[in-house]
């Protein structure tokens, strides 16, 4: 995921590595196109900003991002949860630069879609409208 956002070096996969990860994507219960973009991300090519979004949204649970907003007692609550919740999803609790990363994104998403104009109206003033908290 590192390598997809740009935060670290490109880390060079062996081939037996490279299958291993295919596995895992071909395992994801995420649909065609996001695993699609994963592949592409694999085989070294540049992703777009908005596959990037696709990938943190699908990947990285968006939908459950909007709720755990939406339903948390008070907003600061709600920031909390969310970094949780992302680096729950593969034990990345300690890197905070990937979290924030795909927290922007997903914010990104949240913000565009309509049904969700209430949360970004609620955390605007963290800077979710610009896609950052």
């Amino acid at each position: 995921m590192l390598n997809i956002y740009g935060i670290s070096e490109k880390i060079a996969l062996s081939d037996e590595e490279k299958a291993e990860v295919l596995d895992w994507i071909n395992r994801l219960e995420n649909g065609d196109n996001t695993k699609r973009i994963l592949r592409k991300g694999l085989a070294d090519e540049s992703l777009t900003e908005e596959e990037k979004l696709i990938v943190a949204y699908n990947v990285f649970g968006g939908h459950r991002t909007a709720m755990l907003l939406r339903n948390a007692e008070n907003n600061e609550v709600g920031l909390i949860r969310v970094r949780r919740s992302i680096g729950s999803v593969f034990s990345l609790d300690s890197d905070d630069k990937l979290i924030d990363t795909v927290q922007q994104y997903i914010c990104i998403a949240i913000n565009r879609e309509e049904t969700c104009a209430d949360i970004a109206r609620r955390y605007q003033y963290f800077g979710m409208n610009g896609g950052i908290m």
